[in-house]
C-alpha cells in the first residue's frame, strides 16, 4: 500500500482546512439576499466548489473583503464555505445588531461546534457538516461485511462527545463498538495496538488523533494487522482506508436548497450531517486485506428523493 504525502495532506485538510483572501457571491432569493463566503488559503478543490456555487446561485456580486459583505444593506443569509470562513464572519460578530443568519458549508461537526458554541448569537447560526452521520458508516460496514463484526474508534477530548451517538449508530446496525478517549500528548499508534482485535476502525474528524505527522503510522499499524479503515472522507481512502460514506457537492447544494427555503420563512433548521450521501471504496486495500466488496454495499447511497 502507498501512501502520498499529498493524500495525507488532503486528509489532514478536511474540516480543519483555510482558505486565503475572502470572495462573496450574492444571489436574490426571496426575501433575503443570500451571499457566499469564502476565506483563507485556498485548497485544491475550492475552484471547483465556487464553480458549483456561482453555477448553482446566479451570482449579482463578489468581493474579497468582509467590509463589503456586511456593508450590503438589508438581512442576508450569510453562507460561510469552509471553516476559515466561519471563523471570520463569527469571530467579527457579523450578526451582532442584525436579522441575518449564518448557514456553515464543508466544515466537520466537531470544528462547527468549537468555532460557533458559545459565541454565537442563538438560533442565528446552523450549517450542513462536512462529514456523513455515524449511522451511514455503520450502514456502510454492515453492508461491506454482511455479519456482525467489532469496530473501534479513537477519541479525543474534542470529539468525545461523539460516543453516545456512535454507541447508538452501532447499535441500530448490530455493531460491537469499542470507543477509547486518548489524552492530548498519547501515542496514537500505540493507543491502537491495544484495539488489534477489532475487524474495522471507525475514523472520525478529528484534527488531534488524524493529523498530517500521525496519520500514515495510523493507516501503516492498521494496515500490518489487517484492520480496515472506514471513515470519514474520500481523501481518506485515497491515503490507505478501506471505504467511506461522504457528500459531494451536488449532496450539499441539494440540501442547502432546502434549508434557504426554510430560513426564508424565518424558521432555522438545526445544524446537521447531509442528508444525501455516497460511498467510495479503495480497491487496492479490499484486495490486500482479502474482502470482497459486495454489490449491494457499492450501490449504497441516499439521493435526493428517497425515503
Amino acid at each position: 500500500m502507498q501512501i502520498t504525502r499529498r493524500a495525507l495532506a488532503s486528509v489532514a485538510a478536511c474540516g480543519i482546512a483555510t482558505f486565503t483572501g475572502g470572495q462573496v457571491f450574492s444571489a436574490v432569493v426571496g426575501r433575503k439576499e443570500v451571499r457566499f463566503f469564502y476565506a483563507g488559503k485556498a485548497a485544491a478543490s475550492t475552484g471547483t466548489i465556487l464553480e458549483s456555487l456561482q453555477a448553482r446561485y446566479p451570482t449579482e456580486h463578489h468581493s474579497s473583503t468582509l467590509e463589503e459583505l456586511v456593508a450590503r444593506a438589508g438581512p442576508a443569509i450569510l453562507v460561510a464555505v469552509g471553516p476559515a470562513a466561519l471563523q471570520v464572519l463569527v469571530s467579527a460578530e457579523v450578526l451582532v445588531g442584525s436579522s441575518s443568519q449564518i448557514v456553515a458549508l464543508f466544515v466537520s461537526r466537531p470544528t462547527f461546534h468549537r468555532l460557533v458554541d458559545g459565541r454565537s448569537p442563538r438560533g442565528r447560526i446552523t450549517g450542513i457538516y462536512a462529514e456523513t452521520s455515524p449511522v451511514s458508516q455503520f450502514q456502510l460496514i454492515e453492508a461491506i461485511f454482511n455479519r456482525r463484526v467489532s469496530v473501534s474508534a479513537l477519541l479525543s477530548d474534542s470529539t468525545a462527545y461523539l460516543e453516545p451517538e456512535l454507541q447508538r449508530a452501532a447499535l441500530r446496525h448490530d455493531v460491537e463498538l469499542t470507543t477509547e478517549v486518548i489524552a492530548k500528548d498519547a501515542d496514537v499508534v500505540r493507543t491502537l495496538a491495544s484495539m488489534r482485535r477489532s475487524t474495522v476502525l471507525l475514523a472520525v474528524p478529528d484534527p488531534q488523533i488524524y493529523a498530517a505527522q500521525t496519520l500514515r503510522g495510523v493507516l501503516e499499524s492498521t494496515y500490518r494487522r489487517g484492520q480496515a479503515m472506514v471513515g470519514f472522507v474520500p481523501e481518506l481512502v485515497q491515503a490507505g482506508a478501506l471505504a467511506t460514506t461522504y457528500a459531494a457537492l451536488d449532496d450539499v447544494t441539494a440540501q442547502l436548497d432546502s434549508y434557504l427555503g426554510v430560513i426564508q420563512t424565518d424558521r432555522l433548521p438545526s445544524a446537521d450531517y447531509p442528508l444525501y450521501w455516497r460511498v467510495s471504496f479503495n480497491e487496492q486495500v479490499a484486495r490486500s486485506l482479502n474482502i470482497v466488496i459486495p454489490d449491494g454495499a457499492r450501490e449504497l447511497a441516499r439521493k435526493k428523493g428517497d425515503r
